[in-house]
């Protein structure tokens, strides 16, 4: 259908994509000229008959509204062939660009135009389960701190970065250990049957891991041996992947560890108070010398003890340490827990090359495309669903007319306008927020059938998500 397509999004919070206000980002494209978007702005007034001056998502979402949000989104609406939406689940989202710049090294810009694939799915799915769900969601946001640009928040050092061994050395020991160039991840990939193999889920039941906030209490609590963690009575749940005798206590091959003589109860996912302060190669971090008896980011003001912020390190007591990634970088003088392969090595340190390069080039050119925004690629992909004589947006900062040229070529016009002052966006907006919001409580298990069922013909295909219950039947089709 040609003419002008008015796009907004919901859910957008730069690359602040793990732990944030909202676990999903939508960005929504309609095509009705500006009589029949002022026709249907009237008519949910009339339905919703509130006094607010401009109506937003929230409106439609509200109990007492809801038949004004059924007609909205049904088939008798004024939506039906003429809108879509594209949903991303910014932890997969997240999750696909550690595979794009970690494992593969994609090169900038290359990367932009990347989407998660069957690897990243079956990382993310297998993340919460081998590092533990807390611990996956802190080594996520530290990879956006290592990306991260403010002359505010430093972020993160590669140096910083690469001492988390306890992630990273079974991360790349997944893609280095198969012909695949996947390893044992590639058995939690769903395009291979479900979850199976030494990371299957202990209850035999496909599906078990719903999106990235799954629980770990969904992981058989029988669960012991050198993987275990905490007890149930410390957080109500046990490791994972101890029912797999590959794992068991003096077992060879990759993730081999000492015998629980040698080591106690901690496993070769032990946090990184196992790993030896003398390291070297790519995950070495400062000597205990260099950096006395507090965290490697204690010289970074916003990372001092007793500091309150997101990235906040360990006191040197550890009992002042808060923030959600506080346990990241505290180190002790016991060994290795085991020696790491020469390939999951080798990938470790050409990673760490690459994003140092990367990490220099996106500070010393802020105009750049950040490539941890979803923003960025969903608009690209709205477009390129919809092939528009013209784009209409709601004003975003972000999209920089540099930003605009990389994304879209330079023959490309976006015209920005206020959503309060053009129907057509404003449609949009309500198509955006609703979407991201009952996708939102389906990923937390508490979706809403009926509405998710109206929804689903307007998500276009190249939504970045994977959730079981959303994918009975594709996207787009009624």
């Amino acid at each position: 259908m040609p003419g002008p397509l008015a796009c907004d999004e919901s859910g957008s919070e730069g690359d602040n994509l793990v732990g944030a206000n909202t676990a999903v980002f939508a960005h929504a494209g309609v095509r009705l000229d500006t009589s029949a978007a002022s026709a249907c702005v009237a008519e949910l007034r009339a339905r919703i008959r509130s006094p607010a001056v401009e109506y937003k998502a929230n409106h439609l979402l509200r109990a007492k509204n809801r038949a004004a949000l059924v007609w909205f989104l049904g088939p008798s609406g004024p939506l039906v062939d003429r809108a879509g939406v594209l949903l991303v689940d910014k932890a997969l989202f997240l999750t696909g660009k550690v595979v794009d710049l970690l494992v593969d090294r994609v090169s900038y810009p290359d990367c932009l135009a990347r989407r998660p694939d069957s690897r990243a799915e079956a990382l993310h799915r297998a993340g919460p389960h081998f590092a533990g769900e807390r611990r996956w969601g802190e080594f996520l946001r530290s990879f956006t701190a290592l990306l991260h640009r403010s002359p505010r928040r430093p972020g993160l050092t590669p140096q910083q970065f690469f001492t988390q061994a306890d992630v990273l050395v079974p991360l790349a020991t997944f893609f280095t250990t198969s012909g695949e160039g996947m390893g044992p991840v590639a058995d939690f990939s769903p395009r291979h049957g479900g979850a199976t193999g030494p990371f299957a889920d202990p209850s035999g039941a496909q599906g078990s891991t719903r999106g990235p906030l799954a629980r770990m209490s969904e992981v058989d609590d029988s669960a012991t041996g050198p993987l275990a963690g905490p007890s149930s009575a410390e957080r109500g749940t046990k490791a994972p992947l101890t029912h797999v005798s590959e794992y068991q206590d003096n077992t060879a091959g990759p993730l081999a560890s000492p015998s629980s003589a040698e080591r106690g109860t901690r496993g070769p996912l032990a946090r990184m108070s196992e790993v030896e302060d003398s390291a070297t190669g790519p995950l070495a971090g400062p000597s205990r010398a260099e950096r006395g008896t507090k965290a490697p980011l204690t010289h970074v003001s916003e990372f001092q003890d007793n500091t309150t912020g997101p990235l906040a390190g360990p006191s040197s007591v550890r009992a002042g340490a808060t923030g959600p990634l506080a346990d990241l970088f505290a180190t002790n003088d016991a060994p290795a827990p085991h020696p790491m392969p020469p390939a999951a090595e080798e990938l470790l340190a050409q990673a760490r090359s690459h994003l140092t390069a990367l990490r220099d080039r996106l500070h010393s050119d802020p105009a750049l495309v950040p490539p941890l925004d979803p923003l960025m690629p969903a608009l690209a992909d709205t477009i390129t669903h919809w092939h528009p004589t013209t784009v209409i947006h709601d004003e975003q900062p972000s999209l920089t007319r540099a930003r605009l040229a990389t994304l879209l070529g330079p023959a490309r016009s976006i015209h920005f306008v206020d959503s309060r002052t053009d129907p057509r966006v404003q449609i949009a907006d309500f198509l955006a927020g609703t979407a991201r919001r009952l996708a939102e409580h389906t990923l937390h298990q508490h979706g809403d059938a009926q509405l998710m069922e109206l929804l689903r013909p307007y998500v276009l295909p190249s939504s970045i998500w994977v959730e079981e219950g959303m994918a009975a039947r594709p996207f787009g089709q009624r």
